[in-house]
């Protein structure tokens, strides 16, 4: 799913890529391993309502290889990367408002964005350097 529509993606400003249970993943979004449910739906609907959405598209994606952290989400805006773990759906305002702002030039991190924010591992950013 991710290299499908990578094409579409570099022709914009970047794209927030979600980790959710509708592209098959392994545990982002599994209340049975202990991490919050992720209801594509209220992403979506979210995305439609915020100015985010006019800029970069909203991903489903598969695994995205950062499991230790659990509901992933990956933020492309500006030619840079954002790691973003343990996200739930009360973050989502947060997580538009960073895509958006770092699309604006700004480079100011919220408290929420600080906290969600990761490092992955060599390993995990070759597995997505196609998107």
């Amino acid at each position: 799913m991710i290299s499908s529509i990578a094409a579409f993606t570099r022709e914009r400003d970047g794209a927030i890529y979600v980790c959710t249970p509708l592209a098959g993943n392994c545990c982002c979004g599994n209340v049975d391993r202990d991490f919050a449910q992720i209801r594509w739906m209220r992403w979506i609907e979210a995305w439609c309502r915020h100015p985010i959405s006019a800029r970069v598209p909203l991903v489903p994606t598969k695994c995205l290889g950062a499991c230790n952290c659990g509901n992933v989400v990956l933020v492309r805006a500006s030619g840079q990367s954002f790691w973003l773990g343990g996200v739930e759906e009360r973050h989502m305002a947060s997580v538009f408002g960073f895509a958006l702002r770092v699309l604006n030039g700004e480079r100011e991190r919220d408290a929420t964005i600080r906290r969600l924010c990761f490092e992955p591992v060599v390993a995990v950013e070759d597995r997505v350097s196609g998107l």
